[in-house]
Order: structure tokens, then sequence, then C-alpha cells
């Protein structure tokens, strides 16, 4: 079964997305807490897929981590991992710049079901 890392910093988004990630046949491992190098779990887990959110912030709203760059980080450790940002920015250049840090793909909060099912399709990740 496929492991999908999921790094949310919202509670609610975090169980909403592990439950469709679990629902999708795949095998869900959510971050509750960031750490500051996420890199060691993605190896020790064998992670294939990680969501990623853009804005990762603490519960007072302050940023925790830059996606962008996590998601760089991410890719140069492991190039071969899908990465799919899931972000609440809808701004053309944000989109392009995470694909430029490495995102297979982006998707736009709030998003369907269906739309994130067919973006782990997409980019190889069937379970089929």
């Amino acid at each position: 079964m496929k492991k999908i890392l999921i790094i949310e910093d919202s509670p609610l988004q975090r169980a909403v997305i592990v439950n469709i990630v679990k629902e999708l046949g795949f095998d869900p491992l959510a971050v509750d807490e960031f750490q500051s190098s996420i890199i060691p779990l993605i190896k020790q887990h064998n992670v294939d897929l990680v969501l990623l959110d853009l804005l990762l912030v603490d519960d007072k709203g302050n940023a925790i981590a830059d996606g962008f760059q996590l998601c760089a980080e991410i890719k140069n450790a492991k190039p071969k991992i899908k990465i799919i940002v899931i972000t609440a920015e809808s701004d053309v250049s944000a989109r392009e710049f995470a694909e430029l840090q490495g995102a297979d793909a982006v998707i736009t909060k709030p998003f369907q079901v269906d739309k994130l099912a067919k973006c782990i399709e997409s980019i190889g990740m069937s379970e089929t």
C-alpha cells in the first residue's frame, strides 16, 4: 500500500484529507506537529507522495514553515517522490513557483474530493 504524507496545519482539514486518502485506498501518515526536518520521516516511512499545504502556521497564525522551501527540500532529498501542493493561494505565480520548487501538481482550496483523487491518479499514484 502506498504511503501518503499529509502536511497540513489545520486539524480539521488534515482530518478530512486523511479520510479522503484512506477512502482512496492509500496509507495516510499525517503530521500534526510540524518538525523542522521532515526528511527523516519521509525516508523512515518510505513515503510515496506528499500532500503539502503551502502556508503552515501555528495556532496563533505565525508562519512556522515556508511550503515552497519545504517542497524544494523534499524533492532534493528524494527526487522521485511525488508532491501535490494543496493551497488557499489561487495566484497563478504561486502555482508556477510551487511547480518550479518540485511540485508535481497544485490544487486550490477548497477542493472537491474527486479533484484530489484525479490529481493523485494523474501523477501515477493509482492503487489499481
